[in-house]
């Protein structure tokens, strides 16, 4: 398994836009996928992370690779960030996940 993490910012006030436009270009079937978070930043809450859980580093790369990436999502999202954003791509070599999660009701025990 592996996780993709982007950090970026975003324009000032554009928090409310950005989520609801993310959530709703960022549900399509997508193989390999396994689950997607968008966090807002606590202290900069012009600040996002949007992390992504993959079965395999190839299913990271066949999705970015697509065009629908850049058009259905990419060019969705980037209205409303500022300047670059990283990413990065982790495997996961730990894991721990609390009954509640496993049990799909989204919040730990």
């Amino acid at each position: 398994m592996f996780m993709r993490f982007t950090w970026g910012k975003i324009r000032p006030r554009a928090w409310d836009d950005l989520q609801a436009v993310y959530a709703r270009v960022s549900d399509p079937a997508i193989e390999g996928l396994q689950a997607r978070w968008l966090a807002r930043d606590t202290v900069d809450t012009d600040a996002f992370f949007a992390v992504t859980l993959w079965e395999t580093v190839e299913a990271i790369q066949a999705w970015e690779s697509t065009p629908e990436y850049q058009t259905e999502f990419l060019d969705k999202i980037d209205p409303f960030t500022l300047g670059s954003y990283s990413v990065s791509v982790c495997e996961i070599k730990y894991q721990s996940i609390g009954s509640a999660i496993v049990a799909g009701q989204g919040r730990l025990a």
